[in-house]
């Protein structure tokens, strides 16, 4: 695969999945706040979230990962 500039299509298609995912994690956390007050009794909201958050958190670290690009001496 074409390597230039420290990318690859196949580096960007990670770079964008891992975007969309925190994207639609973050979504995902925004609704549950939002119908916090429609869960049943049993369901510890704080928790919920607490949780929606250490996922978040461990999917932007995997994204950075992907963001920094290639070693260029890794080119030659």
């Amino acid at each position: 695969m074409k390597q230039e500039l420290g990318y690859t299509q196949y580096k960007f298609n990670y770079i964008t999945d891992y975007a969309k995912q925190i994207d639609e994690s973050a979504t995902r956390m925004e609704f549950i706040w939002q119908n916090r007050e429609s869960f049943k009794d049993n369901v510890d909201i704080e928790v919920v979230l607490e949780n929606a958050l250490k996922n978040i958190e461990r999917k932007i670290e995997e994204f950075k990962g992907y963001l920094k690009p290639f070693d260029m001496e890794d080119n030659q």
